[in-house]
């Protein structure tokens, strides 16, 4: 069950049910949890897909991993790849390439 903050609700929030996939004992036995999609399937109805415990640690290391190459190929600092990459019209096409969402064709 996930309860969702909102105003315009009589009790100021909503309860969904989250169902389909492994069940546990309890929350805790989850650990980590990491959202890697998310989409709609019908009128009303999302699909989450996420990953946790030892597979979310390794999901955060690879993207860790990513980021760390893409500061190297771009010669800054991880916390200066957003700032370089909105001040350099003439990125490589291959980054230009990666950083484009799932689903959009390229310009």
């Amino acid at each position: 069950m996930v309860t969702i903050p909102d105003p315009r609700a009589a009790r100021g929030f909503y309860s969904k049910e989250l169902c389909g996939g492994t069940h546990v004992q309890r929350v805790g036995d989850i650990g980590v949890l990491k959202i890697v999609s998310e989409e709609s399937v019908a009128a009303g109805v999302r699909r989450i897909e996420a990953v946790t415990g030892i597979g979310a640690l390794e999901h955060f290391q690879k993207q860790a991993d990513i980021l760390r190459q893409l500061a190297i190929q771009l010669n800054v600092g991880e916390d200066a790849i957003l700032p370089r990459s909105r001040s350099s019209p003439r990125l490589p096409n291959s980054l230009k390439r990666s950083w484009r969402p799932k689903g959009v064709k390229g310009r």
